[in-house]
């Protein structure tokens, strides 16, 4: 099994978020997040079957809560 690629891409991605500590232990965050990875080519898996994409951005809405020890 041999596996070829035909181009390298850049990925690039960016985050902002902020961090309300609500309490001395305890803190919420809200944070959005861009990732781009551009054209995906896994090649060949062993059943046979690929994975590619022309072009593969995320947008994220991330929202957490924390306790610190």
């Amino acid at each position: 099994m041999s596996k070829e690629t035909d181009e390298d891409n850049l990925a690039w991605g960016g985050m902002a978020g902020i961090d309300w500590h609500f309490a001395e232990r305890w803190s919420a965050e809200f944070a959005y997040r861009y990732v781009n990875l551009g054209d995906v080519d896994a090649g060949s898996l062993p059943g046979g079957d690929g994975v590619d994409a022309d072009d593969y951005t995320s947008h994220d809405i991330m929202l957490s809560v924390n306790f610190r020890f």
